[in-house]
């Protein structure tokens, strides 16, 4: 993503984020159970990727494993939600993790929450000096923030820490709105949740906002791929 991009998205998001609260409010109270990551956000599991697909995904798969080796050799989280912060954030982590709730919901709110709010939106071209980089946890939490994407690993890698399944998680790769081009795709989480499935992202408002994934917010993402560390899917409009 783009620092126009990012900043777009900074200004435009809790605008458009209440916005899509109300859509989902109206149009769909509450998500729906479907069958496993078959089919949601207006599109179905593909039997195959297109062309469009098989190139982003051949230029992002590699970025992917090197976040997925940064934390393995480098851990920001270990099981039990134990992590390594900076002191200030330690503290505050450490609280919140020994007052989490058992139900699931609340805990992915509580932590999503906690991780959108305790770093900074910033830009690969500001942190590392290059156009787009996938940061791993440990990188971001260095750096004091990162884009959508860091901010969807960090809580990623945060919830699986804390007992979530890698089948109960998805990183989506999705298209903007006004899109045609082909770099203006984003990465946000998805959580299925007793067989309820939701997104997040570090501009949804209030910070810890999972919005059902349902097809009323196929009008404003256009989901592509989503993968995991087991490996990735393919989309497309049924």
């Amino acid at each position: 993503m783009n620092r126009d991009d990012l900043l777009t998205r900074q200004h435009v998001a809790p605008r458009l984020a209440a916005g899509l609260c109300l859509l989902a409010l109206l149009l769909c109270a509450a998500p729906r159970e479907v069958p496993a990551w078959d089919h949601f956000m207006g599109a179905q599991l593909a039997a195959e990727p297109d062309t469009h697909q098989k190139r982003l995904w051949r230029n992002l798969e590699s970025r992917w494993k090197k976040v997925l080796e940064g934390e393995k050799n480098d851990p920001i989280f270990a099981p039990g939600g134990k992590a390594k912060f900076p002191q200030r954030c330690q503290t505050l982590w450490d609280k919140l993790t020994a007052a989490l709730p058992k139900d699931n919901l609340r805990k992915a709110r509580e932590v999503c929450g906690f991780l959108n709010t305790q770093f900074a939106a910033n830009t690969d071209k500001n942190l590392y000096g290059v156009p787009e980089k996938w940061a791993s946890p440990a990188e971001m939490v260095a750096k004091g923030g990162g884009d959508s994407e860091d901010f969807a690993f960090l809580k990623y890698f945060a919830l699986r820490s804390l007992g979530f399944a890698a089948d109960d998680l998805r990183l989506l790769i999705v298209e903007l709105p006004g899109g045609g081009n082909a770099e203006r795709w984003d990465v946000l989480l998805a959580v299925r949740i007793n067989g309820l499935y939701y997104i997040q992202d570090f501009t949804f408002r209030p910070a810890d906002l999972l919005m059902p994934a349902n097809d009323a917010l196929a009008k404003h993402y256009k989901l592509s791929i989503a993968f995991n560390e087991d490996g990735a899917s393919y989309y497309a409009k049924p």
